[in-house]
C-alpha cells in the first residue's frame, strides 16, 4: 500500500505530498476536485476582527484570487439575514479544511 503525508503551508493554501518515491506541490483544491471529496466554504481571509458579529462580511474581506465575485453572492444570498460570527466561521472553516485532508490522504 502506498503510504503519503500531506503538509499543508497555511498562507499559501499550497503544501507537499511526500510518498515514498516523490515529493509533489499541490494545491488543497485541486486535490479536493481531483479526488471529488468535501469542498470547503469560502472564508474571509482579511478580516482582522476576531470579534466581527454581525451581517455577512463584504466582499473585500475575501481573496478575490479563490472568491469570484459569482460564488461570493451565492453564499450571501444562502446565508441570508443571519449574524456572522468570525470565531463560529473559523471554526467550522477548519474543520471543514480537516475533513478535507484526510478524505485526500485516505484516498492516497
Amino acid at each position: 500500500m502506498k503510504r503519503a503525508v500531506i503538509e499543508k503551508f497555511h498562507k499559501s493554501n499550497f503544501g507537499f505530498i511526500y510518498d515514498n518515491f516523490t515529493r509533489t506541490w499541490f494545491t488543497v483544491k485541486v486535490y479536493e476536485n481531483s479526488c471529488n471529496v468535501e469542498n470547503k466554504d469560502i472564508f474571509s481571509y482579511f478580516l482582522t476582527d476576531l470579534d466581527y458579529n454581525c451581517i455577512f462580511p463584504e466582499y473585500k474581506y475575501f481573496d478575490s484570487n479563490k472568491v469570484l465575485m459569482e460564488l461570493y453572492e451565492k453564499v450571501k444570498k444562502e446565508f441570508g439575514n443571519k449574524i456572522w460570527n468570525f470565531n463560529d466561521e473559523a471554526i467550522k472553516y477548519c474543520e471543514q479544511d480537516c475533513r478535507s485532508l484526510h478524505q485526500v490522504i485516505s484516498i492516497l
